[in-house]
């Protein structure tokens, strides 16, 4: 295993028993035009690692996926549909290039209150609310990618979240490569998005709960 790193985005990079590669990525979508730099610095993680790696990507790609859904609430109230689109476009093209299938996470734990109480029970999974005097909609910018079937279960829990996004979680299947005798079989990789502080590109953060058993070759 090791970690690599490019501008707004990190990867831990496993070797499977199956003398494969997995590649499990994180990233902070920047906004604006430097969204495009954000997608390179993912697809420079790509390039570093074997043809055919396995990849998961999770994180705040701060590209909003609830306009695209047909149950969105706020379809008709939006003003700033050509930012969207745009941005919804970019990140398209990317994730067909990768041949990468969209995850958006499949329930909530524990919704948001307050301001935004009925949304807060809404069937999408609304992973960053509006606060104070932040304008805008509540949105779906927290989510993963794959190529594979690795996602097991993913969900959005608002109850630890210590900003106006959620923490996401992702439980995952593999079998990592230890060494020529032994490998280990991962029954459940969980792994947050954390928003931290707002501090220049470093916002966010992977945390693993690995459970585990050996079998011998």
């Amino acid at each position: 295993m090791h970690l690599d790193w490019r501008g707004r985005a990190g990867a831990l990079v496993f070797r499977t028993s199956s003398r494969g590669k997995f590649l499990l990525a994180g990233v902070h979508g920047a906004h604006g035009d430097d969204l495009l730099n954000s997608l390179k610095d993912v697809s420079s993680l790509f390039k570093r690692g074997a043809q055919g790696t396995s990849k998961v990507i999770i994180g705040d790609h701060n590209v909003d996926q609830l306009p695209f859904l047909q149950s969105d609430p706020w379809c008709c109230a939006r003003t700033d549909t050509t930012y969207h689109q745009r941005r919804h476009s970019i990140i398209k093209n990317w994730q067909s290039t990768f041949d990468l299938k969209l995850h958006l996470p499949r329930r909530v734990l524990a919704p948001r209150l307050g301001k935004w109480s009925e949304e807060s029970f809404f069937g999408a999974p609304l992973t960053r609310f509006p606060l104070g005097e932040q304008d805008g909609f509540p949105s779906i910018l927290d989510y993963a990618f794959e190529n594979g079937t690795h996602i097991e279960d993913s969900w959005v829990d608002w109850e630890g979240a210590m900003s106006d996004h959620a923490l996401l979680g992702f439980c995952l299947r593999l079998e990592i490569h230890v060494c020529r005798r032994f490998s280990k079989r991962i029954g459940h990789v969980q792994a947050k998005t954390v928003s931290l502080s707002r501090h220049r590109r470093f916002s966010w953060g992977l945390a693993f709960t690995l459970t585990s058993s050996m079998r011998t070759w």
